[in-house]
């Protein structure tokens, strides 16, 4: 039997625009919101609690479901291994859909493997494509999507309606909106 989202906990790894959103959604079937953010912000109303890096731990033990939406940086790299991923309730699932080396792949399959975590959804891994032999491919609480957690129908249409925003700013010299932070790595 299919579990209900109402009521259970959603942990966010990550605040930001695809967390953001993720977090509004899973609000809209009356999930608690829990959500891990670097620096301190004002708590969106659709978020039940904004923690910061050292409540990671809590964050894990409390989350039916982790999401993870974290880019990769050294900060980040390998964040979830197999000391994390035990922290985790029996019942929960990941689910990634950031970047493959947040989480320890070779972990993740152990955990996995032994029914530590409950399963995961995964929309990246550490090598892509993933390999035919992955251990992924067998184990039957995984669920695998090729990269494509971001796109939609109308992708495109809003890639292109952001360039068209810069091109304009740029030709006013205005500043351009979405700029990557090369200090912060994304």
């Amino acid at each position: 039997m299919p579990e209900e989202l109402s009521d259970k906990t959603l942990g966010l790894l990550g605040l930001g625009s695809v967390g953001m959103e993720t977090a509004w959604k899973a609000k809209c079937f009356d999930m608690r919101i829990l959500a891990l953010k670097r620096k301190p912000i004002r708590r969106p109303t659709y978020v039940d609690e904004i923690l910061g890096p050292e409540d990671l731990d809590y964050l894990l033990s409390e989350s039916d479901f982790l999401v993870i939406t974290v880019p990769l940086t050294a900060e980040t790299y390998h964040m979830i291994g197999e000391e994390e991923l035990r922290k985790m309730k029996p019942t929960a699932y990941l689910i990634n859909i950031s970047r493959g080396a947040v989480v320890d792949n070779r972990a993740l399959i152990k955990l996995l493997k032994g029914r530590w975590i409950a399963g995961a959804a995964l929309d990246v891994f550490e090598e892509e494509p993933l390999p035919k032999n992955s251990e992924f491919w067998r184990l039957e609480n995984v669920i695998i999507t090729p990269h494509v957690s971001g796109r939609s129908p109308h992708y495109d249409e809003r890639a292109v309606k952001i360039f068209c925003i810069n091109l304009k700013r740029y030709l006013e010299g205005k500043p351009l909106i979405n700029l990557v932070d090369k200090e912060a790595g994304y």
